[in-house]
């Protein structure tokens, strides 16, 4: 495989492999108000909890506990591109490598 067919063949799967990374879903600590009772340690009276982050390694898509349903990913959440394209670029090198091992050993 030529090197140009390489890398393109690694972009496409890597931006899959992504885009199914969506579905490996974790959790934060991420505000959701600001009713909370205030004291010396949270003098603004914050309110946190558990929220939902996807995508893997980096979480690409992070629920936002202030302007949406908590719980649920929906268009007002954060996207956060710099970890989507992190991800794609982790997950189209190890593609590179993997297809670069198969041509030595292929041979």
């Amino acid at each position: 495989m030529k090197a140009s067919k390489t890398i393109l063949y690694s972009l496409v799967v890597g931006l899959g492999l992504s885009v199914l990374s969506g579905f490996i879903v974790g959790t934060y600590q991420g505000q959701v108000g600001n009713l909370c009772e205030k004291t010396d340690e949270n003098p603004g009276g914050w309110c946190y909890e558990s929220l939902k982050q996807a995508g893997y390694p980096f979480a690409y898509l992070r629920d936002s506990g202030v302007n949406s349903a908590v719980g649920s990913f929906g268009p007002e959440d954060e996207f956060r591109a710099w970890a989507f394209v992190a991800d794609w670029a982790i997950y189209s090198a190890i593609v590179v490598g993997l297809l670069t091992i198969r041509k030595k050993y292929k041979n």
